[in-house]
């Protein structure tokens, strides 16, 4: 069986779920796993018809991360175009591919409620090569079996800052996606045996 690719996401959204609020930035790494990236992407979204900003969400990013809102509000394109995009970049790595987040019950629940509404026909076609294997690795899930820890203290925040690989945590979407493609790196390594990495 070939090794899979893995496609580290992260996303940036204006309030907790798809629908009522929507996602403002999308990037993606892709790495075999090895401290090495494959390729990235990166593309910013206009707000879904009908929704509207999270005033809890807003507030935190004008206090906590203003250059990163700042930076997802930069030349947005349509949803749809903007999923689309992403369809076909993924489509264009190597198969099999992994989707990875941290949490992966966000991120995955925000990019698929999205490729389902633009694309469900398309995803549920028995003739194309599924995007990704079914369901998602969860970095802290990985953290805990890779490190022997409870769940609980698994998170990014408790784990080595240069397991991140010298990419801040920003909150710009490529920017984390990068610091998790790292940061799963050196889990791969832990979990396989093979030290640090």
């Amino acid at each position: 069986m070939k090794p899979p690719l893995y496609v580290v996401c992260d996303i940036e959204a204006d309030g907790p779920i798809p629908g009522p609020h929507s996602m403002i930035s999308l990037g993606a790494v892709a790495t075999w796993g090895d401290h090495g990236e494959v390729d990235s992407f990166q593309i910013n979204l206009e707000p879904l018809p009908g929704s509207s900003p999270y005033p809890p969400t807003m507030r935190w990013f004008e206090e906590e991360a203003p250059e990163a809102l700042a930076f997802a509000r930069r030349d947005p394109r349509p949803p749809e175009e903007a999923i689309q995009a992403f369809m076909g970049w993924v489509r264009g790595l190597p198969a099999p591919r992994v989707f990875v987040a941290h949490p992966a019950g966000f991120d995955y629940m925000w990019i698929r409620w999205y490729i389902f509404r633009y694309f469900a026909a398309e995803v549920r076609s028995p003739t194309l090569e599924p995007l990704f294997i079914d369901g998602a690795l969860d970095l802290p899930s990985l953290a805990m079996g890779a490190l022997g820890r409870p769940f609980a203290r698994s998170f990014r925040p408790d784990l080595p800052a240069a397991w991140l690989g010298g990419h801040a945590h920003s909150h710009r979407a490529i920017d984390d996606a990068r610091g998790y493609a790292s940061l799963l790196s050196h889990l791969l390594a832990r979990a396989e045996g093979e030290g640090d990495g």
